[in-house]
């Protein structure tokens, strides 16, 4: 008798044990399934955290080149200050001590076409280096697209003979916002 209890006992743990073994797998995969299925959950937001994350440093660069970009697009002459650019010329010719004359300007028909101011200029040949330091120097971009320079003696017998120098020039203006 004593035997059948133990018998009894033996099959009632082992059951139990069968029956704790199947609770634990069970919970074994159900919590190794929530665990893949949060690690995608952070994943995921992870993700869009990150690309919020780019956004806000794009948003932040351009918030922080506000100023850079009105500065960089003050360097482009637009069609409203075409007549202030010319006036630019014209002072930069004065102070070069040059006789500056516009002869002609050529704005652009459409998007990619050159703008272009012909003028002519007198003065002694530093005073016309002058001009031409003046104009490189300013920001904008120019480039000389032609230059005929040719010189006469001057005739006052009081001053000692100074050649004069004069030219037509034609400048081609590439920094030009057509919009």
């Amino acid at each position: 008798m004593h035997s059948k209890k133990v018998q009894k006992i033996i099959w009632f743990f082992s059951l139990v044990n069968v029956l704790l073994l199947c609770v634990y797998a069970v919970l074994f995969y159900s919590i190794n399934d929530n665990n893949k299925k949060t690690s995608e959950i952070y994943s995921s937001l992870y993700k869009k955290a990150s690309e919020k994350e780019d956004l806000l440093f794009v948003e932040r660069s351009l918030t922080g080149s506000v100023e850079k970009r009105k500065i960089l697009e003050s360097y482009f002459v637009k069609p409203d200050e075409q007549v202030a650019f010319i006036e630019q010329i014209e002072k930069l010719g004065n102070l070069a001590r040059v006789d500056l004359k516009l002869s002609s300007v050529t704005p652009p028909k459409k998007t990619g076409d050159e703008f272009l101011l012909d003028f002519t200029a007198k003065g002694e040949f530093s005073n016309m280096n002058k001009l031409f330091a003046l104009i490189d120097e300013m920001p904008y971009r120019i480039s000389v697209q032609k230059a005929n320079l040719s010189s006469s003696n001057s005739n006052d017998s009081f001053i000692e003979k100074v050649p004069m120098w004069s030219g037509t020039f034609t400048l081609v203006l590439e920094s030009y916002l057509d919009k």
